[in-house]
This record gives C-alpha cells, structure tokens and sequence, in this order.
C-alpha cells in the first residue's frame, strides 16, 4: 500500500546576528505586527502570499511557521530581512520541523494495530501509545519523530527535518500496512 503525504507545515528558525527594536518594528508595520511585550516578548509577523507566522525577538532570532515547503520558509526568512532592512545574511537558518498528513483511506482498528506494532515492530521505535481516554490517535515515537494514526485512516508524521527521512518514515508505515494491514485495516472506510 503506498501513501502519498502532504505537508502541512514546516517550523525554522533563523538567527539574524542583530538586535532589532521590536517597538518601532511593530509601530512600522501596524497591519501585519502584532506586539504585546506584557503577554509576549516576541512580536508577531503574518505574512501573505505565501501564507506564514513569524515570530520575532529582539536578539535577532526567528520562528517561521506554516509554511509549505523548506524553500518557502528560507525565502521567508529572506523576506523579514528585507522588512526588516537588515543588510547582511542570516547567520543560520535551520529547519527544525516538517509537519507531514496523509491518508490510507480505510478505517483502522487501532487497538489490532497497537497489538502488531507490539508484535512486529517493537525494535524499529522507542514506544507506541494508545490510550483513547487521553488523546484519540495512537502515537508512535521513533528515535527521531512520531507517527500518529486514527481510526479514520488518517496519518500524521512529525519531528522530522528532511524530506529524505520522511521518505525513509512512510516507506516504513507502506511497508508494514502491506505486510499486517489485514489484521487492523477495516474494508469499510467507517470509524470507530
């Protein structure tokens, strides 16, 4: 069964080398700063056309979220230097998450699922959770990431910084839907 991912998100951040005057940042850009040093020390940037949020702080450093692609999130980083009229390259700019959904259409019996990963695959994570009173998905943590499934098919991957790994991570959920996915999948696509 192959799955193909979207990405919902990608988390970097950025280190400018320079202090920046949040107050008069925030009194420049009144339409897309919102800047509150009571509630947080950081002020808030929304950018437009792609859509992202930007946190900045007064040492330099940013937060970029809600981005789509690793690219776009670099040429926003690019774009708040540039608002920001910041002359000289970032000092650093790292990808610090990628925010991954997909779906393998059917209803999964999460409860058969937990038992085969307990099975089959305990080697391969650090742990897997399943406790429906708390939280409805059950997470799979691995040495690096988490995969969370719902009943309704749907899959969240998380904590990863590289397409390459999350390749690497559904490879690994294809491959173990086609070898046990008898056992846990439902052939109606109704939930639980």
């Amino acid at each position: 069964m192959s799955l193909e991912y979207k990405i919902v998100n990608v988390v970097a951040t950025c280190d400018l080398g320079v202090r920046i005057n949040l107050a008069n940042y925030a009194r420049t850009n009144v339409a897309s700063v919102q800047y509150n040093p009571d509630v947080f020390r950081a002020a808030i940037t929304r950018l437009k056309d792609p859509s992202s949020t930007i946190l900045v702080f007064h040492t330099g450093r940013l937060v970029i979220t809600g981005a789509k692609t690793c690219d776009t999130a670099r040429s926003q980083a690019d774009r708040m230097k540039r608002l920001l009229k910041i002359r000289k390259a970032p000092m650093s700019f790292k990808v610090q998450n990628i925010v991954t959904t997909a779906s393998c259409h059917k209803s999964i019996n999460l409860v058969a699922l937990y038992a085969q990963i307990v099975t089959h695959a305990q080697d391969k994570i650090k742990s897997v959770t399943y406790e429906v009173e708390i939280f409805s998905g059950l997470q799979i943590k691995l040495n690096q990431g988490c995969i969370i499934v719902f009943s309704s098919g749907k899959i969240i991957v998380t904590g990863f910084t590289s397409r390459s790994l999350i390749n690497e991570c559904y490879d690994e959920i294809s491959s173990f839907l086609t070898q046990y996915g008898s056992s846990f999948i439902r052939a109606s696509s109704i939930g639980i």
